[in-house]
């Protein structure tokens, strides 16, 4: 499609002629499609822009106080964290290590991959000095 311009009312219009929604109270500010999946993504305006990234969000990016012994400022993201995996397609673990998030996204790699039935072109990982958390 063409690309939709990054301002808000253009991609406002573009959000209901699809029959998407905003959504701001999950884990961070997403799309909502109209069969209920959620998409996030790294730009305004992600339609008909091929450089346009969609991604998983993990709790360790958001600003839990490691020095608050009752972690009182979890209860904010938990909840979040709770609202988004009870959504259609969602599922969440608490505790989780940095092994249990490498195997969901290894079971998501596989049924992307029979869904589109080719392997990906590549691979990108994250390196430490980009992220919050583990890479």
């Amino acid at each position: 499609m063409p690309p939709v311009p990054d301002d808000s009312e253009a991609v406002d219009e573009e959000v209901e002629r699809r029959g998407w929604a905003w959504e701001d109270g999950l884990v961070c500010e997403s799309f909502r499609t109209a069969h209920g999946h959620v998409l996030c993504t790294d730009v305004v305006s992600p339609f008909g822009c091929p450089e346009a990234r969609t991604f998983l969000v993990f709790g360790e990016v958001y600003p839990v106080d490691p020095h608050d012994e009752d972690m009182a400022n979890a209860s904010w993201l938990y909840g979040l964290v709770d609202r988004w995996q009870e959504q259609p397609g969602w599922s969440g673990s608490r505790p989780s290590t940095a092994g249990a998030c490498e195997e969901v996204l290894a079971r998501a790699a596989r049924v992307v991959t029979e869904h589109l039935g080719a392997e990906p072109e590549r691979t990108v990982l994250s390196a430490e000095s980009l992220v919050a958390g583990p890479p």
